[in-house]
């Protein structure tokens, strides 16, 4: 059912393609925005490259143009110009008409029906993609320009809380950064007053540098890859049982536990030396994900690692696994990844390889101190990272009945 007032149009009828327009004969530079820069989802977030003459492509957008993402996997992808430039073919440069809020225009875009036509129009082998022909008849509701304008600014008031608060998970994630650098070079405020210039950088002179074969545990090896070969086949797995935890699983600094594998009982007694306990480092040891790793939480117990990941485990009374882990998400292990990653056929790690990882080593005292100071950090993160979560998904649900006109907003011009 049509909302009184409102209009069933298409696209094509809300909005002109610039797109492929000529790139103007001058000696001016004007500011490019590809894709990539799309993808990043925030007009906060946009690059600001310059792009020449020489420059291939050839579509101009004027500020408040919608600047669409017609390549998957950004079909969800739109960002109102912030300013005059240039931008990749990759984009749809759309010009919203007389009559039409910008901003409702790009609301209308990042709409589930909207981005599920656009999904189901996409087409090509390597890079599926659509076009403006294909999505400028998709149908929908659009109501008066007053009402544009208030329903496009009820949905941007959401969107400057959700820009103030990637401003603060930001800046949370430069301090932690900026932290972890001062603690791995410094120690601890006043702490120490003598250092010393060591293989790995500069350090306090009291600390050591060690790997993890100088602070293994007793009863394993510091260094386990997870089964291969008929160890673990695809026979093996059941829809439920022990979990087994993939490369993907793996994120920087945290577990997810969504999609896992599964294994019987009986073959996790049989795998158990792959098995992970609370406070193991989980090391993504091929492919693009090489060097990303995380703490093993107490979900995580129990559960068994793939062939893709290395398990890592230490003496608990000589290294805190969770100053272990500020070392190897810093530079100075993240370096020595980097350096030895290219040494194969294709990027990866082994655990010769991640047992000659150096990190410092302070005091287990000490190493605490720095970690609960971390710690603190990192949980101011992920609060505001579910705040954020919260918030996307409230925009989400307004955007949805708001579009719909199943919760109408008052006007300027609503009858009293």
């Amino acid at each position: 059912m049509t909302p009184e007032g409102w209009e069933r149009r298409c696209i094509g009828d809300l909005a002109v393609n610039v797109s492929d327009k000529a790139y103007p004969s001058t000696s001016d530079t004007r500011r490019y925005l590809g894709l990539e820069h799309i993808a990043q989802g925030h007009p906060r977030l946009l690059g600001s490259a310059i792009a020449s003459e020489a420059t291939s492509t050839k579509t101009v957008f004027r500020a408040g143009d919608v600047l669409y993402g017609k390549l998957r996997p950004n079909l969800d992808k739109a960002v109102l110009a912030p300013f005059d430039g240039v931008c990749s073919t990759d984009l749809l440069a759309l010009r919203a008409k007389q009559g039409v809020d910008e901003k409702l225009l790009l609301e209308i875009l990042h709409s589930p029906a909207f981005v599920a036509h656009a999904v189901s129009t996409a087409s090509g082998t390597k890079m599926p993609r659509t076009s403006w022909s294909l999505i400028s008849a998709f149908k929908v509701l659009v109501p008066p320009l007053p009402e544009q304008r208030k329903i496009a600014a009820t949905l941007s008031s959401v969107d400057e809380v959700l820009d103030r608060t990637e401003g603060v998970i930001e800046q949370l994630r430069s301090v932690k950064k900026a932290m972890m650098h001062e603690f791995l070079t410094r120690g601890l405020p006043g702490r120490h007053t003598r250092f010393k210039r060591a293989e790995i950088g500069a350090l306090p002179a009291e600390w050591r540098v060690v790997t993890i074969a100088d602070v293994p545990p007793d009863d394993r090896p510091c260094a386990q890859t997870g089964p291969f070969g008929q160890q673990l086949g695809i026979d093996d797995f059941t829809s439920n049982g022990t979990p087994v935890l993939k490369i993907g699983n793996v994120r920087w600094g945290s577990i997810d536990l969504r999609d896992l594998d599964y294994v019987s009982e009986e073959k996790a007694r049989e795998l158990a030396r792959f098995a992970v306990r609370e406070g193991d480092l989980l090391f993504a040891r091929q492919g693009a994900t090489t060097g990303r790793n995380a703490l093993a939480d107490a979900r995580c117990a129990g559960a068994l690692i793939n062939y893709h990941i290395i398990r890592v485990a230490v003496d608990q009374r000589r290294c805190d696994p969770r100053f272990l882990s500020i070392c190897f998400n810093s530079s100075l292990v993240q370096d020595q990844v980097g350096r030895d990653k290219k040494r194969g056929n294709r990027d990866g790690i082994n655990t010769d390889q991640i047992l000659g990882f150096r990190f410092p080593l302070p005091d287990i005292a000490e190493q605490r101190v720095i970690a609960d100071s971390i710690d603190g950090v990192a949980a101011a993160v992920r609060a505001h990272t579910e705040e954020l979560a919260q918030l996307r998904a409230t925009k989400a649900a307004l955007r949805s009945v708001l579009l719909s006109g199943e919760i109408r907003v008052a006007t300027d011009e609503s009858p009293a």
